[in-house]
């Protein structure tokens, strides 16, 4: 089994700088009630790649400027810019607005493969094959992560500040509308990422199970990241584990280690507090 997994190391290398990328952000993610966020963003990803393919169908590439990580990046970072617009507005909800754009963004999705003969749509919804990892996405995803967890580290502070409290953050000065878009753009330059390398439903499992299994574990906030990160790196070594010696689609194992985890935790917190003593 050493050796088989050997042999996945590439794979195993990118779902771990993948899993620890995810993992924080998806602290933010479920802290400010935002889950659904990962999905709606990974639609938009999903409607780029639709319209790459059906511009190349149609034979009106343009290089690099029509590739399908660059629309893709281009349409999510669109959506960015109008979450991180409307979050400041009270207007629409939050909740209303990612819903908005995660079924226009599907149907868009649809409709664009439709037109195009050289595209399936199960390949756009469940595209980004973990298995297929390369050295070269490999060393791409490295530098994004590690520069998306760098302005975390040094905005940390300021991005929680407008999580837990935007109107005292306002009333002190705070830009929330700004670092809200900042935070944002961090949530589509990984998530679009990660789409083109492993698929919708990891990615958003990532964003999703370890933030949850985090806040389950931890009473403090670092400690609420630390199981975030722990979760997301053991669910993704164990979950390649089981899909080697069970011969399991390798994503799916993830997501269920993950959630198996999740499980365990809430078992654990309902337990720490039936036996906590009585304020």
């Amino acid at each position: 089994m050493i050796e088989m997994l050997l042999f996945y190391r590439e794979s195993i290398l990118g779902a771990l700088v993948l899993a620890l990328g995810c993992s924080v952000l998806g602290v933010y993610v479920v802290l400010r009630r935002i889950v659904f966020v990962g999905a709606a963003l990974a639609q938009l990803s999903s409607a780029g790649v639709g319209l790459a393919v059906f511009l190349a169908s149609a034979g009106l590439g343009l290089g690099w400027l029509t590739e399908e990580l660059t629309i893709s990046l281009a349409v999510t970072m669109a959506g960015v810019a109008f979450f991180g617009y409307q979050a400041g507005r009270n207007r629409i909800p939050a909740d209303a607005g990612l819903g908005v754009a995660f079924v226009v963004a599907g149907g868009a999705s649809v409709l664009l493969v439709a037109r195009s003969a050289t595209a399936d749509i199960y390949d756009l919804f469940f595209g980004g094959d973990i298995l297929l990892i390369s050295i070269e996405e490999i060393r791409v995803l490295v530098v994004v992560v590690a520069s998306v967890l760098a302005v975390h580290a040094l905005f940390f502070k300021q991005f929680l500040f407008v999580s837990y409290d935007p109107d005292m953050a306002a009333t002190l000065g705070y830009r929330v509308v700004a670092w809200d878009l900042l935070l944002y753009m961090t949530f589509g330059i990984v998530i679009t990422l990660a789409m083109q390398s492993v698929g919708v439903l990891l990615v958003f499992s990532y964003l999703v199970l370890p933030g949850v299994t985090g806040l389950l574990l931890g009473r403090r906030l670092r400690a609420v990241f630390a199981g975030s990160m722990v979760t997301a790196t053991a669910g993704t070594l164990l979950g390649f584990v089981a899909s080697v010696l069970f011969d399991l689609p390798s994503g799916a194992s993830i997501i269920v280690a993950m959630g198996v985890l999740a499980g365990a935790a809430w078992a654990f917190d309902v337990a720490r507090r039936r036996t906590a003593p009585a304020a």
